[in-house]
């Protein structure tokens, strides 16, 4: 069901000439990138729906065929995030005393969250679903998504909005 469903942050758009996202991509503020953000959020949900929904009934293949997209998409979205969203939001506290410190303490703190996810999506498809247990942890590891994502939108999105009025320094680059 999920195998050929696009993500909505694929790095390279050929139909609106997007370039590729690399360590080096200029960036500035995307008007369009929260929007992009809350729809891949919303695409991992209903993955994650139908992965646990396909476990509690015991169908193997749409739990490993789910899995496998929920895993893409979600590596997909933390590259987005760390190309486009946190080096916008981290030229905000350049200034700020200890403030990229404690920025980059959430930051790690979420990923973490996410990371953990990946590893159970990771796990079901090394292993080979393989029943109850897995069922529990996947129904845990959207749970988790859950908690990832609400702290994302209350923390990090408002930051992010909020540079739309500082991006009269104009871009910078995504490793810089």
């Amino acid at each position: 069901m999920y195998a050929n469903a696009r993500t909505p942050l694929e790095p390279f758009d050929s139909e609106s000439g997007v370039e590729p996202l690399t360590w080096t991509s200029r960036i500035g503020f995307d008007r369009t990138l929260i929007e992009r953000l809350v729809l891949s959020h919303d695409r991992l949900r209903a993955c994650f729906a139908h992965c646990v929904g396909a476990a509690k009934r015991g169908e193997r293949a749409e739990v490993l065929d789910a899995a496998s997209t929920a895993a893409s998409e979600l590596h997909a979205l933390h590259r987005v995030e760390a190309l486009r969203l946190y080096p916008i939001i981290a030229r905000q506290f350049v200034a700020e005393g200890g403030a990229p410190d404690d920025f980059t303490r959430r930051r790690l703190v979420l990923y973490s969250i996410g990371r953990r996810v990946l590893r159970i999506l990771e796990s079901t498809l090394t292993t080979g679903f393989s029943g109850e247990h897995d069922a529990i942890e996947l129904s845990a590891a959207a749970s988790l998504f859950g908690t990832y994502v609400a702290e994302k939108q209350a923390r990090f999105y408002p930051l992010y909005l909020r540079s739309a009025n500082k991006e009269a320094s104009g871009p910078i680059r995504a490793g810089a």
